[in-house]
């Protein structure tokens, strides 16, 4: 499937595959720009259009942080497919979320909920690793001992 591009710039960029672009024929100068090796720039920000259909794959992109392809919002599943790392991050998020919603009705439900959300942390760090060591945002005592500024 292509899917075409315009900008502001005289040059139109034009998909041939998910991971590269090419320079759309220009009739009057040529390219400014040598984008046949340029990868994506996969990023996550907050939607600005919640809900907007998914750039690669027309599923719904969401509400709050959601990826975004170059300029395009993406779905977490292909966050996630094209970029491990960020993708891994927004399951993160969505694991979390998941886990504050949740009222279980058992202490073996506790149990269970904790050990789902162990796993997975176990899982992000060894992803994470691979980006450089861990960073001391907050500390578990942190939130425990009364409200973050």
């Amino acid at each position: 499937m292509s899917r075409s591009y315009s900008s502001s710039s005289p040059i139109s960029l034009r998909a041939k595959s998910p991971h590269r672009f090419e320079p759309a024929a220009a009739a009057e100068a040529p390219p400014l720009l040598a984008t046949s090796t340029a990868e994506p720039r996969y990023s996550i920000c907050l939607a600005e259009s919640p809900g907007t259909p998914c750039a690669l794959c027309l599923e719904s992109t969401g509400a709050g942080p959601v990826g975004y392809r170059d300029e395009d919002p993406i779905c977490d599943r292909c966050l996630l497919d094209h970029c491990v790392e960020l993708g891994m991050v927004i399951a993160l998020v969505s694991l979390t979320r998941e886990y504050g919603a949740l009222e279980p009705e058992s202490e073996e439900e506790w149990r269970a909920a904790l050990a789902e959300l162990g796993a997975f942390a176990r899982i992000y760090e060894r992803f994470a690793l691979r980006s450089g060591p861990r960073r001391r945002i907050l500390r578990l005592d942190d939130l425990t001992s009364g409200p973050v500024h």
